[in-house]
């Protein structure tokens, strides 16, 4: 896999950047495109300092990882999803738990089709109560309909 188009012509060739990022593309990450967006658009657009790329394993991608500020004591890291992507809800609790044992916070970039970013704070703790809660509810669901369902079978049985 070679670099994108939009970073070939922004990085120059035969830099310690290019080569480090070239590295980053034959690796062949599921979601380089993405990363190397959301990278050019805090180094360039905000100029931000420090980033890093650091890796998931567990899922062959990336994060882009770095601070606003020289010697700022939090770092922030960023997940890009473009808008086109498909999600259920538990493929987002995986990642979202996954994500927070890597680093804290996370933010999700979201790209949309015409590459603008935007950038949301899910807070794991929230985002792995409401999975708890949608859970329990799927649970009380199932054994509604199994109750009801019973309760059926009982008065089909009384009426013969």
């Amino acid at each position: 896999m070679s670099l994108p188009f939009f970073v070939r012509s922004i990085v120059l060739p035969n830099t310690k950047l290019r080569k480090s990022l070239e590295k980053l593309a034959a690796k062949g990450y599921s979601n380089l495109n993405g990363v190397l967006r959301v990278w050019i658009y805090l180094k360039y657009t905000k100029s931000w300092e420090s980033l890093r790329f650091q890796e998931i394993h567990e899922t062959n991608n990336l994060i882009v990882t770095g601070s606003p500020i020289v010697g700022s004591v939090e770092d922030y890291s960023f997940y890009p999803i473009t808008i086109t992507d498909s999600w259920s809800f538990k493929n987002l609790c995986s990642l979202t738990k996954t994500l927070n044992k890597i680093a804290d916070p996370i933010l999700f970039a979201i790209i949309d089709t015409d590459s603008t970013i935007s950038f949301y704070d899910l807070s794991t703790t929230n985002f792995v109560e409401l999975e708890q809660l949608i859970e329990n509810n799927v649970n009380t669901k199932q054994n509604e309909k199994k109750i009801s369902k019973n309760e059926q079978n009982n008065k089909n049985q009384e009426k013969k």
